[in-house]
């Protein structure tokens, strides 16, 4: 039976999260990652087959992983396939706005808490992270899946620096720095002062922009997010995770940027 197909019969007979249902299908020879668990519930609760019960645990900031599933009563069970199987490679990622507003409407989309949570758990070998900006959120994400993360080869932040306004995410990469010793990270950000006219100007004259996460050459996110607080739990953002080629081409692209820049820290 495929992914979808075990996940259904396991939570016939049982109301279980995320991260047991997970232990559950390795018990039963079939192992997977935690963010494939985390697709396959997404796409199962679309098309209406399993669906959430919230216990003492839930946490609206984490929906999909501290929620319990169940399967819902069929009289005829559908034809179920994971989306590999069906050949998609691609599902929509939102802000906590956005699935607040859609939620119940049952489409296919991964609370963006939940996607990054499984993404760096099932990660094995290494990641890159590009974001213009961070605040704190980066490094709970990273403090929260810091044994998982201390197996990989690293874990490298390019990232959008004004080291004369922005000196608190300067101080926590190297806090992240300390704490993780795979953690790397290169600025990207260039600012030079320019004097005309008896006027000082503060000028860009090479940023980043790209908003993207890169695990194991296989899985990637790629959107509107910076890792910081507004973008996950204030604006209306989203984002597309993707699997495959396209994962691929996005990690070469970020790995030569990577090589591209002096240094390194």
């Amino acid at each position: 039976m495929d992914l979808e197909s075990v996940i259904y019969e396991i939570l016939s007979r049982e109301e279980m999260n995320i991260a047991r249902l997970k232990k559950e299908l390795e018990r039963q020879g079939l192992r997977t990652s935690l963010l494939d668990v985390v697709r396959a519930l997404s796409n199962m609760e679309a098309k209406r087959l399993v669906e959430r019960v919230r216990s003492e645990n839930y946490s609206p900031v984490r929906p999909l992983m501290t929620t319990l599933w169940k399967a819902r009563k069929q009289s005829l069970l559908p034809q179920l396939s994971t989306p590999e199987a069906r050949g998609v490679e691609v599902e929509v990622v939102v802000s906590l706005p956005l699935w607040r507003l859609l939620e119940g409407k049952h489409i296919n989309i991964i609370p963006i808490t939940d996607a990054l949570d499984a993404m760096l758990e099932s990660a094995k070998d290494a990641i890159y992270i590009s974001t213009p900006y961070a605040d704190a959120t980066l490094s709970t994400i990273i403090s929260r899946h810091i044994e998982q993360l201390s197996k990989l080869h690293f874990v490298r932040v390019l990232i959008d620096i004004d080291t004369l306004s922005r000196r608190r995410e300067a101080a926590l990469l190297e806090r992240l720095k300390a704490l993780l010793p795979q953690f790397e990270y290169k600025v990207v950000g260039e600012y030079k002062t320019v004097k005309a006219k008896g006027m000082s100007y503060h000028m860009k004259t090479r940023g980043l922009h790209l908003k993207v996460i890169a695990v194991d050459q296989k899985t990637a996110l790629v959107g509107s997010f910076n890792l910081r607080e507004t973008h996950l739990v204030a604006n209306h953002d989203l984002a597309l995770l993707v699997r495959g080629y396209l994962a691929r081409i996005l990690w070469d692209i970020l790995d030569t940027l990577w090589a591209s820049l002096e240094g390194g820290k």
